[in-house]
C-alpha cells in the first residue's frame, strides 16, 4: 500500500458510522479485521482512492467520508476504483471543504476514465467544463446525464441523440425547438 496516497470509506450519516451492508458499527482508530477469505463485493472492508466514486454505492447525502487506513490483504477493482482488505481502521471523518476540494481535483481526472459509470458520476456533478467533455461521450448514460443539467447548447446537440432515452430527457426539459424537432 503507498503510504502517501489516502483512501476513503463512505459510512452511512444514519446510523452514524454504520456499514451500508451489513450492520457493521465503526469507531474511530479501532483496527477491523475480517473473518473468513477476503472476496471484493462479499467479505472485506471496501474503500476508494476516489472520493467521487463513492456515489456510485451510496446515495447522495445518505453518507460521510472517512480517510482510512487499510491493512492485510488487498484486493483492488479498476472498473470501479474499489478497494477490498481484510484489515481497516477508520481515522477521521472529512469536512465538506475538504469533500468539495478533493472532488474537484479528482473530477479533472476521472472526466476521461475508461469507464462510463465513473464519467456518469463525473457528469452527475455539473461542473460545466466536464459537461463540455461529455456531452459527446460514447455511451448514452452519460449523455443522459448531460442533458438532465438543461444546459441549451447541450440540448442543442442531444435533441439529434442517436438513443432515444437521451432524447426523451431533452423533451422533459420542454423547450420548444426540441419538441418541433423530437415530433416530425
Amino acid at each position: 500500500m503507498n503510504n502517501n496516497k489516502k483512501y476513503y470509506k463512505g459510512l452511512l450519516k444514519e446510523p452514524y458510522m454504520t456499514s451500508k451492508y451489513g450492520n457493521m458499527k465503526y469507531e474511530m482508530n479501532k483496527k477491523y479485521k475480517i473473518d473468513g477469505n477476503l472476496e471484493l463485493c462479499y467479505n472485506g472492508f471496501h474503500y476508494t482512492d476516489y472520493i467521487t466514486c463513492i456515489p456510485l454505492w451510496y446515495k447522495k447525502d445518505t453518507y460521510d467520508v472517512f480517510e482510512v487506513i487499510p491493512n492485510g490483504d488487498i484486493l483492488y477493482d479498476e472498473e470501479s476504483h474499489k478497494y477490498c482488505s481484510s484489515e481497516i481502521t477508520i481515522i477521521r471523518q472529512l469536512s465538506d471543504e475538504e469533500i468539495n476540494m478533493i472532488i474537484d481535483r479528482e473530477l479533472d481526472i476521472l472526466v476521461n476514465d475508461s469507464e462510463w459509470d465513473v464519467r456518469r458520476v463525473v457528469a452527475k456533478h455539473g461542473r460545466d467544463k466536464d459537461l463540455d467533455i461529455l456531452v459527446n461521450d460514447s455511451n448514452y448514460r452519460v449523455r443522459y446525464i448531460v442533458a438532465k443539467h438543461g444546459r441549451d447548447k447541450d440540448l442543442d446537440i442531444l435533441v439529434n441523440d442517436s438513443r432515444w432515452y437521451v432524447r426523451c430527457e431533452v423533451a422533459e426539459h420542454g423547450r420548444d425547438k426540441d419538441l418541433d424537432i423530437l415530433v416530425n
